[in-house]
């Protein structure tokens, strides 16, 4: 219905008569042609605004993964998305289980955002260590995948990674997993 409408619009205003009126929309006689006040851009602006809106909620800038060890290691996923809104899913022995959703504020995403950049996801190896026959199959490996300029980069971390990159994951560890905003969507059972 909309594209029907926004179609017989468009053909109203290129010859000069009108059969569709939207709510709100006022028709001003310039001449033999009739012209909507509420423009055609203004509409196509709105839309585009919540198409990126969609679009920032459902992108993510920032996955991160902790897997299982030989122990008694927290297992979870961490999402967070490029509009701020987080997802912690606490898998297994961790101090809360289940599913977590919250939001960053917007100094706190600029901030995480400007540290991502700052680290040159680029440049580092994929994986950590680099050498596959150097894995420790009892240690838990950290899963690390960013939205950095236009691309994602993932990076696997077992042990060896890069002080800066060590650094990164337990900043994200202690801030984002207990962010105070994270409220249970569902918990374990």
């Amino acid at each position: 219905m909309r594209l029907f409408c926004i179609g017989t619009i468009l053909l109203a205003v290129a010859f000069g008569s009108g059969s569709c009126h939207r709510k709100g929309a006022k028709i001003v006689e310039k001449g033999k042609e009739g012209v909507l006040q509420d423009s055609l851009l203004d509409t196509f602006n709105v839309l585009a605004q919540k198409e990126d809106s969609l679009r920032l909620d459902t992108t993510i800038l920032l996955f991160f993964s902790k897997g299982p060890c030989f122990g008694y290691c927290p297992v979870y996923d961490l999402e967070v998305y490029l509009s701020g809104r987080m997802r912690y899913h606490a898998k297994q022995f961790t101090e809360r289980m289940g599913l977590y959703e919250g939001k960053l504020a917007d100094e706190e995403l600029e901030q995480l955002v400007q540290r991502i950049d700052r680290l040159r996801f680029d440049t580092m190896s994929p994986r950590y260590p680099k050498d596959p026959k150097l894995v420790i199959v009892d240690l838990p490996s950290t899963t690390i995948e960013v939205l950095y300029r236009g691309k994602y980069i993932r990076i696997v971390d077992n042990h060896s990674a890069p002080p800066s990159l060590k650094k990164f994951e337990k900043e994200v560890e202690t801030k984002l997993r207990f962010h105070p905003s994270l409220q249970a969507v569902k918990t374990a059972e």
